[in-house]
């Protein structure tokens, strides 16, 4: 449990936390008083941060939103977000940071821990380096972004060992950042684990907020640990089931760019991913819609091809455009508003769902049937058993799930993921490589 205090208030506030649970409780000193008083202590808001001091002098910065907290006498705050700097002597300011690391977690399922090499005939262990850099540009601001192993020296009674496993990928930024930033990039890889992991419920041990060292040129020194709610139940899967940062090479940044640029809107939607290993095999109504939203969305992110039915319907489209401008010069007194919406209507065409999820089965045809080790056939009348179970789930709420198309919704999820990987860079073999160990697994 940490007990502290507010800064900067009227009259004395003191806070509780247990760390688990994220539900801190203030307390006036009015706690011990009759009756309520008359006027509350309000806790100064910066940022959305209510900032202050544990009783052993370690800083705290307690997320709270646009939350206006007046207190009484008691009052419960349930956060998502706190942070504690980690020394206690130095007064260390959480904002301008200018790097975040994550530690541990997921992070050792898409990164093999590689710093030690073993010589069995000498019997020596030799550190060497297995870091990977890459650089990302996100509106002309660059991001500097790292993953490594870690290794642990202990002593103890029974002797001394070496434990190479822990995997920390840091992302450092050119311009200082402040605390609202931090769950803008906390999701960003949130969301590249899930993608890579094929599971939403990864994490990390611990998170951590870097500052330029005062002491050592050149080098980050820790500032604060982050915790963050979430799933507490991290996914721990093999390595070799999952899409791995060697599996991407230099297309692995791209997809973190995919979840990080919030102007591009090419983001996939992983909103269908297993909760967790339980959820690997169980597809239910939402996911479908899920899904159908996640294919339509891949669709579009890849306007660039030449598609015959795509510009025979722009011709269309322009057809109507041009006869609805006719008719209103013809009939001026038509309402305005009736051929705006008509107008608009007309740009929100599109080819049937059915057609463009044909469209990129067809495209992956190959890699399909490579991640498809069932006899199950993914045709034109299972896509269009599935589209047409969504439209009734879209409209009734829920349906009946039949096998056949919980089956195929289950096959065609690596769609997505073709896709995806295709945007990011990687090569068709190399996505081939990948169907029949490390995807849907």
């Amino acid at each position: 449990m940490l007990t502290g205090v507010i800064d900067n208030t009227d009259r004395p506030i003191l806070f509780t936390v247990n760390k688990d649970d994220f539900l801190f409780t203030f307390m006036s000193d009015s706690i011990y008083e009759m009756g309520c008083p008359s006027d509350p202590v309000v806790l100064p808001n910066t940022d959305g941060y209510i900032f202050g001091r544990t009783h052993d002098n370690h800083k705290i910065a307690i997320y709270a939103g646009d939350t206006c907290i007046k207190i009484h006498q008691t009052q419960k705050l349930n956060t998502g977000s706190y942070i504690v700097s980690k020394g206690n002597i130095m007064n260390q300011d959480f904002n301008d940071y200018v790097g975040i690391s994550f530690i541990g977690g997921s992070l050792s399922n898409i990164f093999r821990a590689d710093r030690l090499d073993f010589d069995s005939e000498k019997l020596e262990a030799r550190i060497k380096n297995d870091n990977l850099s890459y650089e990302i540009d996100i509106d002309g601001e660059k991001i500097h972004i790292s993953i490594e192993s870690g290794i642990s020296i202990s002593h103890d009674q029974s002797g001394n060992s070496l434990n190479n496993s822990d995997v920390t990928l840091t992302m450092t930024f050119d311009t200082s950042k402040k605390l609202n930033d931090i769950i803008k990039y906390y999701n960003a890889i949130k969301k590249t684990l899930s993608f890579m992991c094929f599971r939403k419920n990864v994490g990390f041990d611990r998170i951590y907020l870097l500052k330029d060292s005062e002491q050592f040129a050149g080098l980050k020194d820790s500032v604060g640990e982050v915790f963050i709610r979430d799933e507490k139940s991290i996914a721990l899967k093999d390595w070799r089931t999952n899409i791995c940062v060697a599996d991407l090479k230099d297309s692995f940044p791209n997809l973190i760019k995919l979840f990080l640029d919030d102007k591009s809107s090419l983001a996939p939607i992983m909103s269908f991913l297993p909760e967790n290993d339980k959820d690997l095999y169980f597809i239910s109504p939402s996911k479908v819609k899920e899904l159908c939203s996640a294919l339509e969305a891949e669709y579009t992110f890849t306007t660039k091809e030449k598609r015959e039915n795509d510009e025979l319907l722009s011709s269309i489209k322009k057809t109507v455009r041009d006869d609805l401008s006719n008719f209103k010069k013809a009939n001026p007194d038509f309402p305005d508003s009736s051929y705006n919406s008509l107008l608009s209507s007309v740009e929100n065409w599109s080819l049937s769902l059915r057609d463009r999820i044909t469209y990129l089965r067809n495209k992956y045809a190959e890699e399909l049937s490579l991640v498809n080790d069932s006899d199950i056939n993914i045709d034109e009348n299972s896509i269009q058993g599935l589209v047409k179970y969504r439209n009734v789930v879209t409209h009734r709420g829920t349906a009946l799930l039949a096998s056949p198309v919980a089956e195929t919704a289950f096959y065609i999820q690596s769609i997505v993921f073709f896709s995806v990987l295709e945007r990011i860079g990687v090569s068709r073999e190399e996505i081939k490589g990948l169907c029949r160990y490390k995807l849907l697994r």
